[in-house]
């Protein structure tokens, strides 16, 4: 049989001591962390709700301001006569120098080939 009592040194108690530090702190953290949570996230949530709720009063305003601006432009082309302005301008030249074949059409169609060893002589 064994002896109730167990010899000083037998290594039994000395976990169950060194233990009690590590669940003292990891309940203190835990305590501690569930008390930020609880505490920070309402606050975050109402600071993202009053940056949402900026940002959308902002953008109402914004597309109001545009839309007065574009009214604006419009009476203002209505009284200046801008319309037939914009009907009487001439259309430029192509530029000669650019010799693009047409679409469709077979490489060299217009005469000029390509410089020597290309693709396309």
């Amino acid at each position: 049989m064994q002896s109730p009592e167990m010899p000083p040194g037998s290594g039994y108690g000395s976990p169950r001591k060194s233990l009690k530090p590590i669940a003292f702190c990891a309940i203190a953290f835990t305590t501690v962390s569930v008390i930020a949570c609880v505490i920070t996230l309402p606050l975050v949530y109402n600071h993202v709700q009053r940056v949402q709720s900026y940002m959308s009063d902002e953008v109402a305003f914004c597309k109001t301001r545009s839309r007065d601006m574009w009214r604006e432009m419009v009476q203002l082309q209505a009284a200046t006569g801008f319309p037939e302005i914009m009907n009487n301008r001439t259309k430029r030249q192509a530029f000669e120098g650019y010799n693009a074949d047409p679409v469709g059409s077979s490489p060299g169609a217009n005469g000029l080939a390509g410089p020597p060893g290309s693709c396309c002589t």
